[in-house]
């Protein structure tokens, strides 16, 4: 593990989990008796099982466990200080979705969820185009420009609609409170029978690309963190059926870095605040599930002040122009309450908003700290993750 040169910023945890058996990542909507899993790992499936990890490695005082924000020893308690004590401060800690890694790639790429601005030709399949307004037929073959729902890699640009291999195993239904079979019996039938249920899992051997970002002060629990992630959480397992076999996983962190305001400037010189898109590679919970020019400026000056450690910047006025936009769902289990939470609606990945502004400096250098802290709620759960992105025309550049 490399820990490079430490400035001001915040720091970012770098690795790869792989899955040592198959993974069954949350669940999807059933096909029938099917339970469908998603391709890549969720931030709060990270979050939920690393809190539990690190909570039994550094907890003095189990008599605590259900009380933490009591516990005499909390100030000096990572996990307190990480996880415990957000209902009180802002987060410092942010789980990212583990998007799966392009083994195929040279440089290493990873799979986002494709743009709503892409397209591909339907017939030759050869051309693409990412943007607002698509030419009417392909110039190779004048086929139909469809848009893509799928994956891209992040480095060589491979799409795919399914970035990594399925399988589907069917079991026995268990009657827990008998410790056998279950067996149901129907209405005019003599004999009861037994049932099948089947879920779809990530296969074995699958990696996925780890980052968490970390507040500039929570740099006293780095060290306990990225222990409890490369020892604990395989350990702990990730996803369901994990009494069956699934959920195994190995952790490697490659490395911790800390973003100190020379990276922010220099991303922000290659970006074009003038016209831009911001393209949503993680659902995000918006209000009103739209992401205004208001609300975009809002956020990108929370970004500012987490990354730069100043005032609040004066930031301009912000136009929405376009936008190509789908609805998600999030959900997932409160581990205070021991309950799984409400379903809320979301904007989906992948979907894609284009603004102009005056394109002041200042505010290219909040975009770019908004790429790193996110948008939206429940963001150290990986929501609201985005990228910036110049416009040429009405395209998004590469």
């Amino acid at each position: 593990m490399e820990i490079r040169e430490q400035a001001l910023g915040c720091f970012v945890i770098r690795g790869t989990v792989k899955a040592q058996s198959p993974l069954h990542l949350g669940a999807e909507p059933r096909l029938g008796v099917v339970k469908g899993t998603k391709v890549y790992i969720p931030g709060s499936m990270l979050r939920g099982a690393v809190g539990l990890a690190l909570a039994r490695a550094v907890c003095v005082k189990p008599e605590y466990a259900k009380r933490h924000e009591e516990c005499p020893s909390r100030e000096d308690c990572d996990y307190f200080q990480l996880f415990q004590d957000e209902g009180n401060r802002a987060s410092e800690v942010f789980f990212r979705n583990a998007y799966p890694r392009h083994e195929g790639c040279v440089g290493g790429g990873i799979y986002y969820p494709t743009p709503r601005t892409f397209f591909v030709c339907e017939d030759c399949g050869e051309t693409r185009f990412n943007g607002f307004n698509p030419p009417k037929e392909c110039p190779k073959c004048r086929g139909v420009l469809k848009p893509y729902e799928g994956y891209i890699c992040s480095v060589c640009g491979h799409i795919a609609r399914a970035p990594v291999n399925l399988a589907r195993i069917t079991r026995t239904a268990i009657d827990r409170r008998r410790y056998a079979a279950a067996m149901i019996r129907l209405p005019g039938e003599a004999e009861p029978f037994g049932t099948l249920h089947s879920r779809d899992v990530v296969a074995q051997g699958t990696c996925f690309g780890l980052e968490v970002v970390v507040g500039s002060k929570a740099e006293p629990c780095l060290k306990a963190l990225t222990s409890t992630l490369e020892k604990a959480l395989p350990d702990e397992g990730l996803g369901g059926g994990r009494s069956r076999g699934f959920g195994r996983v190995s952790v490697k962190i490659s490395e911790v870095s800390r973003l100190d305001a020379g990276r922010f400037e220099d991303r922000a010189s290659k970006l074009n605040s003038a016209d831009f898109a911001i393209r949503l590679v993680s659902d995000a919970l918006l209000e009103g599930l739209d992401l205004s020019g208001q609300t975009l400026v809002a956020a990108a000056r929370r970004a500012y002040t987490w990354i730069f450690k100043e005032g609040a910047p004066r930031l301009p006025s912000v136009k929405l122009i376009d936008r190509r936009v789908g609805e998600g769902r999030f959900s997932g289990w409160r581990l205070k309450e021991d309950r799984r939470r409400e379903v809320l609606p979301t904007v989906a990945a992948g979907s894609v908003f284009r603004y102009r502004s005056d394109g002041v400096e200042v505010f290219s250098k909040a975009l770019a700290a908004l790429e790193v802290l996110a948008v939206g709620g429940f963001k150290p759960m990986g929501l609201g993750q985005l990228r910036v992105k110049n416009m040429s025309g009405d395209s998004l550049e590469e």
